[in-house]
């Protein structure tokens, strides 16, 4: 396993700051959500601008360039806005390829208005075997995110299942597992290989779910983070 940061936690830092910081601070690896304000990587001057230059900054340093994160999700049920975020996601995918950069992450979405939860899933498989066959084509992984209604293992495991391609995975956060009450010890042998990237999260959260003290350093909360690193070794 490989150690790595998000951009998000150093949001004033440029490009190449963030790659001379990972390289000072030991770590493998850079995952990018945003730089310096701009959320859509595909619009930052560094990146899409002269991708063969951010290559050469990350070779130069021997760090990975692990991951674009995005914004997309595609459980809506108007065909012009999943139009939309589908021209969006390829246009990450695109970019992460001329970066070879290995993953891109999307999120799932949330239960639609008036239809059950097995139905928004299933809309959201038919549309990923589309996304898989074009992220495939450009050396790509597309990364589902647990988040929101879609929390849990169990639905992403569907997802990657219906989906049958080794292009779409999974990038898990074990601190939006807990607030629907499920451990790294159900998640993980539930995912398996399936996972491609882990989220180090940690916060303290009550029986319920509810994150009562607020996040912590990884290893001083309730999410069990050592037991979850013996698991991912496994």
């Amino acid at each position: 396993m490989k150690i790595g940061f998000s951009s998000l936690v150093c949001p004033s830092w440029d490009l190449t700051t963030i790659v001379g910081k990972a390289a000072e601070y030991g770590f493998d690896g850079v995952e990018l959500r945003g730089l310096r304000g701009e959320l859509d990587l595909t619009h930052v001057p560094e990146l899409a601008g002269n991708p063969g230059a951010t290559r050469q900054l990350f070779s130069a340093s021997n760090i990975e360039l692990v991951c674009l994160s995005t914004s997309c999700s595609f459980a809506s049920k108007d065909r012009k806005d999943v139009a939309r975020q589908r021209m969006d996601l390829d246009a990450y995918i695109e970019l992460a390829a001329q970066l070879n950069c290995p993953f891109v992450r999307i999120f799932i979405g949330d239960v639609q208005k008036g239809e059950a939860r097995q139905d928004t899933l299933s809309r959201v498989a038919t549309e990923l075997q589309s996304i898989a066959t074009f992220s495939a084509a450009h050396k790509v992984t597309v990364l589902l995110q647990n988040s929101g209604d879609f929390s849990g293992s169990a639905d992403l495991w569907f997802l990657c299942d219906a989906t049958s391609h080794p292009a779409v995975r999974v990038c898990w956060d074990p601190c939006v597992a807990m607030t629907v009450l499920e451990r790294p010890t159900i998640s993980i042998p539930r995912l398996g290989s399936k996972i491609g990237v882990f989220h180090v999260c940690d916060a303290e959260f009550d029986e319920t779910g509810y994150m009562a003290g607020g996040y912590k350093t990884p290893g001083g909360g309730s999410v069990e983070l050592s037991r979850a690193i013996d698991l991912l070794r496994g």
